[in-house]
């Protein structure tokens, strides 16, 4: 479910169990994460899709696809923790969307960025980042 800001960007919002219950046998499973999208892409039979799901990760995933943000907190000269740096590594993103949405990687690179980052998004939500200090 979207709605949209004053910005025209899409703002996503998780269904509560409750709605997802009275959605019935069309309802993703639970732990998974259903995005609308801006701009419509093909599927593998060249179909236009407009929303796309993101499975809940397994351990499994993460061993394959590997941690693709990191937090770094830096100290400083004196000792005292300092500024936080973050990094994305976009190999392991690519490994990620389309392992959890069941798309080929040639399929999502066509999309709207707006659609991406809102993927990237949800990806984020689902998998967290990973602190560590040096």
């Amino acid at each position: 479910m979207f709605n949209r800001n004053q910005n025209d960007a899409f703002s996503p919002q998780q269904p509560s169990p409750a709605a997802m219950s009275a959605a019935g046998a069309g309802a993703a499973p639970r732990g998974t994460i259903v995005r609308l999208l801006y701009s419509t892409i093909n599927n593998t039979k060249g179909e236009p899709i407009s929303e796309i799901s993101l499975r809940a990760p397994t351990a499994g995933d993460w061993m394959e696809c590997g941690d693709f943000q990191t937090t770094k907190v830096l100290k400083g000269d004196d000792g005292e923790l300092g500024a936080m740096v973050f990094e994305v590594d976009t190999k392991s993103v690519e490994k990620w969307l389309p392992r959890l949405t069941g798309i080929p990687l040639p399929l999502l690179k066509p999309l709207d960025y707006r659609d991406f980052r809102n993927l990237f998004n949800a990806l984020a939500a689902m998998v967290g980042p990973y602190t560590k200090g040096n």
